[in-house]
């Protein structure tokens, strides 16, 4: 059981999290297939910077991008992760890179 930092890539213009070290595909790729799925996850555990441990709910995040190539240009739609968090009556958005997740949260294999 361990705690990790998530790694984003972009594959295409589509953001995804990853476990260290699977950002990429054998070849040196980014590869959306590498992400880590949280349609079906609704809480996780977290740790801060500071080491200040909690368990929050999920919540995504739709973003959109543009994507050129050889000329042509392409809508790209995606979700970041992340959680809300409350300090002093202000609420704000911290996305899932940020922190350390516990990983046996997420059903995925590190090796």
């Amino acid at each position: 059981m361990s705690w990790v930092k998530l790694e984003k890539g972009n594959d295409w213009g589509r953001v995804y999290y990853a476990l260290p070290g699977k950002r990429l595909t054998p070849d040196g790729f980014a590869s959306i297939k590498n992400g880590i799925d949280f349609e079906n996850l609704n809480k996780i555990n977290i740790r801060f910077p500071s080491g200040k441990e909690s368990c929050v709910s999920i919540v995504s995040k739709e973003e959109h991008a543009t994507v050129g190539d050889m000329g042509h240009t392409y809508s790209v739609k995606y979700n970041l992760y992340g959680f809300k968090a409350n300090y002093d009556e202000i609420s704000t958005w911290i996305d899932l890179d940020q922190v350390e997740v516990w990983q046996e949260d997420l059903n995925v294999e590190q090796s």
